[in-house]
């Protein structure tokens, strides 16, 4: 699958993105952790090493996406089971542009091609729930805190009353 856009090409990660997908998810774990020490989240932060996240690359159940900006390494996403939204990061030099919303819609574009019913969830980071609102995203319940990760549990379902029962949000 390969998705372009003005400045931006999406393609399917490979083994070989995992070193920088590492990287930028350890640059915005301060986002997610519960503690500004990142206390107790040792399993997040071994999940996303780069041996852990080659893995998680290759499974069968996981559609990750990279964002190049010019070429440039800018963003990920990655859809689990085809409908858990279990990453979407976006590099701070590259925020602003929209490469999230153009992730979030190539990630969301594939699922819905191979089965899922418009129906999505995510773990949101707090500071990211107004542009998973963006997308359609509804809150469930408040905050959750667990492993040393503090997230807001989101849900977007596509209703059937619109024109399209699978019309994105406007």
């Amino acid at each position: 699958m390969m998705r372009k856009h003005p400045k931006m090409t999406i393609r399917q990660a490979t083994p070989d993105d995992a070193d920088q997908l590492s990287a930028l998810i350890e640059s915005l774990a301060h986002f997610f952790f519960s503690t500004p020490d990142g206390y107790g989240a040792d399993k997040f932060v071994e999940a996303t090493t780069p041996t852990a996240l080659r893995i998680f690359i290759a499974r069968p159940d996981i559609n990750y996406l990279i964002g190049e900006w010019d070429g440039e390494f800018c963003g990920a996403a990655a859809i689990r089971e085809c409908r858990h939204l279990h990453h979407l990061f976006v590099a701070p030099a590259y925020q602003g542009r929209r490469i999230g919303k153009q992730l979030w819609l190539a990630a969301r574009d594939a699922a819905l091609a191979t089965g899922n019913p418009g129906e999505f969830t995510v773990n949101a980071s707090l500071n990211a729930v107004p542009v998973y609102g963006r997308f359609g995203f509804e809150s469930v319940g408040g905050p959750q805190q667990g492993n040393g990760l503090i997230f807001q549990p989101m849900k977007l379902v596509y209703r059937s009353d619109k024109a399209s029962a699978l019309a994105p949000p406007p």
